[in-house]
């Protein structure tokens, strides 16, 4: 199968998996599934930093990654840590 079939097979697998997409329409669909672009990333390297514009949606399709959250609660701060991901993964910034 070509790479970009095989890309759009995973992209149209997480459309399917994620309540954020139920309501959209075939139009709409095919649209989202054309707007994905492939992006690659090595061991250590940042995805999206927390402050940066987001208005992405990754879908993990190989690999693991960490999501680090800086919060300020009372002027405490903490660190929410998300559990490790991996592949067949997908979350929104």
């Amino acid at each position: 199968m070509h790479t970009r079939a095989l890309q759009r097979a995973s992209i149209e697998a997480a459309l399917q998996a994620n309540f954020l997409f139920d309501n959209v329409t075939q139009v709409q669909h095919d649209i989202l599934l054309d707007a994905f672009q492939n992006m690659k990333v090595s061991a250590g390297d940042y995805v999206i930093k927390e402050g940066d514009r987001g208005n992405c949606f990754y879908i993990i399709d190989t690999g693991v990654f960490e999501v680090y959250i800086y919060m300020c609660v009372y002027l405490d701060m903490s660190t929410f840590h998300e559990p490790t991901h991996s592949s067949s993964s997908s979350f929104a910034f």
